[in-house]
């Protein structure tokens, strides 16, 4: 039986399958407009920035992308580089940026594999 359980980690609300569930297995709730953490450079999205995919309000590309620069945790940074090798961004986006996210698109567009040290490597077998 599936129970939800809701713990409050760093300031973040998150939704967990139990007591034990580790915070980054967690669904991660944000309110919009508001900013997560006092030292974000922008709230997250609104309302107004979401699109419909199967009858459910989702983020579009712009709002998402803004929020993974204002994170910009590893995960965050990994995500932005698939968005790019897919292309579904690319340098034309750092126009439509505020300086402070677009500072950080270019340093992911520069040096994609920073940060990716030990990341990409095989896990080793039992």
């Amino acid at each position: 039986m599936l129970s939800l359980f809701t713990k409050v980690g760093k300031g973040i609300p998150v939704f967990m399958d139990g007591p034990d569930t580790k915070a980054r297995d967690a669904v991660h709730i944000l309110f919009a407009n508001e900013k997560v953490r006092q030292s974000d450079f922008i709230p997250t999205p609104g309302l107004h920035e979401t699109e419909a995919i199967d009858s459910i309000p989702t983020l579009n590309l712009e709002a998402l992308v803004r929020t993974k620069l204002n994170v910009f945790r590893d995960k965050d940074k990994m995500h932005l580089r698939d968005m790019l090798d897919v292309e579904l961004i690319d340098a034309e986006w750092l126009t439509r940026l505020p300086q402070e996210l677009s500072e950080r698109l270019q340093q992911i567009i520069d040096n994609p594999e920073d940060g990716l040290e030990g990341m990409l490597d095989e896990p080793t077998g039992s």
